[in-house]
């Protein structure tokens, strides 16, 4: 069984769009913005929010990245965990 991960995450495609969105200072207040709106809804059961917060956030990333400095192929985002990336950027809202 072979290790793909790459720096701690899923994939090197993975890694390469956080990286980009952590460093790109407009992109992250944009989705830090984004992540806290998905992290205080009203929601019942603070698992179900926690879930339901990524699954929103993931599904905004993935609709809205098209591609990155370091490759435009969309095919290769296909491969990125947004799941992963979302849960990192709603990581402080739900300790």
């Amino acid at each position: 069984m072979s290790d793909n991960t790459y720096n701690g995450w899923s994939n090197w495609e993975t890694w390469n769009v956080a990286l980009w969105l952590d460093n790109d200072y407009d992109l992250y207040k944009h989705w830090q913005s984004r992540a806290s709106f998905a992290a205080m809804q009203d929601w019942s059961d603070p698992k179900q929010a926690k879930t339901l917060a990524i699954e929103e956030l993931a599904a905004d990333l993935a609709l809205n990245c098209e591609e990155t400095p370091d490759f435009d192929d969309n095919d290769s985002l296909t491969d990125v965990n947004w799941e992963e990336i979302a849960e990192s950027m709603l990581a402080d809202h739900f300790e």
